[in-house]
């Protein structure tokens, strides 16, 4: 727990100094997302999937969603995730498992 806070104080540091480097709001978004604070996970994952547009932002962001038992939003994100990457399994078998749900 105690790391996760850290990480997400440094992260926030590095983003007062600049906020155009995306993958801060990753690791910040991730950190949030383990600490269970999913609604300022969501907010960072937002961020870098709007700046980026990255694999990784849809897993997290739909992965986040899930956990907070917003299954359509986490579909949504999901589809458009396979829409962009095809080829995603991870996306593929998280799709799957949130209709299973």
């Amino acid at each position: 727990m105690g790391q996760h806070r850290n990480a997400i104080d440094k992260y926030s540091q590095a983003i007062s100094m600049n906020s155009g480097f995306a993958e801060s709001y990753l690791g910040r978004g991730l950190s949030y997302r383990n600490l269970d604070e999913y609604d300022n996970a969501v907010s960072d994952l937002k961020t870098y999937l709007s700046k980026t547009g990255a694999h990784d932002g849809y897993v997290a962001l739909a992965d986040v969603y899930f956990k907070m038992g917003k299954n359509k939003e986490a579909y949504a994100i999901a589809s458009q995730g396979i829409a962009k990457y095809g080829n995603s399994g991870i996306l593929k078998v998280l799709a799957n498992n949130i209709l299973k749900k």
